[in-house]
């Protein structure tokens, strides 16, 4: 339902605990990294979210090893892929990044299938995720600039063409 986000709450706080204050991402490095996600994706057929930059370097480990001839370790990589996606989602305008929720909220809501119980108890499993995509957002706004030449590349590999 909201894959972009998937494991986002893990992600961010691996991020804080790999960064530190003086990390920071350049266009050189987003672009590598970028490019690295296409290269993956197309072969592994996966989608890139937030969260999933171990997931794509075991791949890449088991297939090809682009990420550590590109001179990224597993907790660099993790760290340069999951800064990409939140400069990403700092770049997203706030209402498309709200309307990212409100259309599987809203079809939650209308949902016939489901009980009054059932849908409470799925919006509380979503509204935590949904709260820590935005600090992961807000994180990603150091990213932004890095990352803003490279959003139609990113839109696509996040959300599909």
């Amino acid at each position: 339902m909201i894959t972009m986000f998937r494991s986002v709450s893990l992600g961010f706080f691996a991020v804080l605990a790999l960064t530190g204050p003086g990390w920071t991402l350049d266009q050189r490095e987003a672009e590598i990294v970028v490019g690295i996600m296409e290269q993956v994706a197309a072969i592994s057929g996966e989608p890139i979210y937030y969260g999933g930059g171990g997931e794509l370097f075991d791949y890449d480990t088991q297939n090809g090893e682009l990420i550590p001839a590109a001179g990224f370790d597993h907790d660099s990589w993790i760290t340069a892929h999951d800064a990409v996606l939140t400069g990403f989602m700092a770049s997203i305008p706030e209402p498309e990044f709200d309307a990212i929720f409100a259309g599987p909220l809203a079809q939650l809501d209308a949902s016939t299938s489901l009980s009054a119980e059932q849908k409470a108890a799925i919006r509380a499993d979503l509204e935590p995720e949904i709260a820590a995509a935005r600090v992961a957002r807000e994180s990603g706004r150091a990213y932004a600039d890095a990352v803003r030449p490279l959003l139609p590349r990113l839109q696509v590999l996040v959300f599909g063409e």
